[in-house]
């Protein structure tokens, strides 16, 4: 199945480009488990919280692939789709801001992020393989 309808279906992360930063997108049904400040999530209020990279996580893009770890080992792993400038950003940045929360598509996630429902989370971000 094409990566982006199934982000549109919630069975994928998409990629998106917030104000020239990288971000992976995950609908709560994707997640091995709740994301708790812990585990370095804060809520969307606290940015201080999560500019920057947060120990241990990491994330490696391989071509089309995508592979994040936590603290407690894999988060995510599954098709990006990501975009030319959206790569470029990530090779500019080396990280990536991951954002989940209350939302099962991307036609929900505006309406959770409106109501200050997502957690965010920013990690080391590695490419391997292919980039373009």
């Amino acid at each position: 199945m094409h990566s982006t309808l199934a982000a549109y279906l919630g069975r994928t992360a998409w990629p998106e480009l917030l104000h020239g930063r990288p971000a992976i997108i995950y609908p709560r049904q994707l997640l091995p488990r709740p994301a708790h400040s812990r585990d370095g999530w804060s809520d969307q209020l606290q940015p201080q919280r999560w500019a920057e990279p947060r120990q241990p996580w990491s994330a490696v893009l391989d071509g089309p692939q995508l592979t994040v770890t936590g603290p407690a080992g894999p988060w995510y792993t599954g098709p990006l789709a990501a975009t030319r400038d959206w790569r470029r950003a990530a090779h500019t940045t080396g990280t990536v801001l991951q954002i989940t929360g209350e939302f099962t598509n991307p036609l929900d996630f505006p309406a959770a992020a409106q109501a200050g429902h997502l957690q965010l989370c920013t990690a080391k971000l590695t490419f391997a393989g292919s980039t373009w």
